[in-house]
This record gives C-alpha cells, structure tokens and sequence, in this order.
C-alpha cells in the first residue's frame, strides 16, 4: 500500500525587488489631488525653445555695414508675444489581471493578485507606452498617432555610447536649455559603460541629466526629452460584482485591477541617437 502523502504546504511567496530606476524614478505623479482634471488628456503652455536674440551698440557696427544697410537681429525690436508650442498628452489604462478556476480563491484574493499583478508590470508598460505609443498614446517616441518623430542626431555603436548620450545632451542643450531626460534600455545600460553615477535615487550623467533605464524601452536607440509631466489615478476595479469576469469559455474567473496614465514633455528638444550594435 503506497504511504500516504500530505498535500505540499503553502507558504507565503518569494518578495519581489522591484527594479530601480525606471520611468517612475523620474516622474512625480500628480493625481485627482492635484486639482486638475486630467482623465480626458492635459495639454499645457510651454516657455519658447527659441533661440535667445542679440542687439550690437551703433557704435560697434562698421562703417560698411552703416553704408550697406545690412539688417540687424533686434533692430528694429520686435515685441511681439510668443507663447512657444503648448504641449499636450493624451490618457490611457494600464492593467493587471489574474484567472483561476471557479471557488479556487474568494474575490478579494483574485482582486488582490491583480492588484499585484498591475504593481509589479506597470511601469514597464508604461515605458513601452511612451516608447511606441501602441495605445494611441501622445506623446511618444515612435513618431506614432501623429506626433512627430524625434530628430537624429546620428549614428552610434555600442562602444561609442558615451558619445551618443553626449550628443544627446549638447542637442538639449541648444534646443530646450533646460535639464531634460535621457532614456535607454537595461541592456544599454547595463552592457556598455556609459558614465551614470546615482543620486537621490536617481541615474545621472556626468552632467546631472536624469537617465531612464526602462524595462519597455528598445534597444536600438536612446533618446533625450526635455522636461516630463504625468498623471496617474488610484488603482480600481472595474466590477466587484461575482461573475461579472467569468470568462464562459474557458470556465475561468478573471479578476481585473486598472490605472489610469498621462504622461507628457514638452514638445521641443526631443532626439535621438540611433544604436547600431548592442554588444
């Protein structure tokens, strides 16, 4: 007679590290708190990424360009009120979710799993999101859904990433002049030697440009934005109802956990550097 055996013994589960540095660790959310209505999609004014003019005293200006009329920047000066190019984005839902068979968990565990679920994935699709814009989302770094795609600033391999993220931000530099974001993938990050450093939880440059490490990034490029924006709403379930998420087909329960997203940057200043090799 085979000796019995006792049913394995449940534990509570392995803890998870979540992965530092990502999208989240350079955005601070603004939600409902805020005071603004956010959930159809935000759009801002942004400060004019023009470049500064520059007027010379007469008296600099020689006798040959006084004879030959030659036109001035500044003269005569123009006050006209720029505002700059308003930045928007559009909203979208990220979701986790989890199944099991019928009377195997009470609703309260299945919406917690879920609630696991969207905690552990979000941010990464999130940067997936904001990388492709596969859920319609503006703005993004794919030139999808009409946004305009980011400028080129050339040509790198993977050993030469050190002058890829130099280029980036020289481009931010002139273009935006203000301190930006630069984003790449893990592997990039990880693979190569680009010269981040950490501070207050944060990966920097040499120059104290926040860099994102993101999980949903590609890796064939790396990309620079200027300043970022984001919204996101308190996790919620959609039914509480039992059955409501019984899929028939599979006579499977689904409990389902969402959050919204916005996240934006003001337009100008975006580029890119395209990565040949990623060894």
């Amino acid at each position: 007679m085979p000796t019995p055996v006792a049913p394995l013994q449940v534990v509570a589960p392995i803890v998870r590290t979540p992965l530092p540095y990502g999208l989240f660790s350079v955005l601070g959310f603004r939600g409902d708190d805020s005071g603004e209505v956010w959930r159809n999609g935000v759009a801002w004014e942004t400060d004019t990424c023009e470049e500064a003019g520059g007027i010379a005293q007469w008296q600099q200006l020689s006798a040959e360009d006084i004879a030959n009329e030659v036109e001035i920047t500044g003269l005569p000066k123009q006050l006209n009120r720029n505002r700059g190019a308003d930045g928007a984005a559009s909203p979208f839902v990220v979701y986790g979710h989890f199944a099991c068979s019928p009377m195997s968990y009470s609703q309260d565990e299945m919406q917690g799993k879920a609630l696991d679920h969207l905690f552990l994935k979000e941010e990464a699709r999130v940067e997936q999101a904001l990388w492709t814009g596969d859920l319609g989302n503006v703005p993004n770094f794919a030139g999808a859904n009409g946004f305009a795609a980011p400028n080129n600033v050339g040509s790198f391999t993977a050993k030469d990433i050190t002058y890829a993220i130099a280029a980036i931000e020289q481009y931010l530099a002139e273009t935006y002049g203000s301190l930006g974001v630069i984003h790449m993938s893990r592997q990039l990050a990880s693979a190569t030697d680009p010269n981040l450093s950490k501070k207050n939880g944060r990966l920097v440059t040499s120059l104290d440009t926040p860099v994102v490490v993101g999980t949903g990034y590609g890796h064939n490029k790396i990309v620079g934005t200027a300043a970022m924006v984001a919204y996101r709403s308190d996790p919620f379930i959609p039914s509480n109802v039992p059955y409501d998420l019984l899929d028939r087909a599979k006579n499977d329960m689904v409990a389902v956990a969402e959050r919204e997203y916005v996240v934006g940057f003001d337009p100008c200043g975006l580029v890119e550097a395209t990565i040949t090799t990623a060894e």
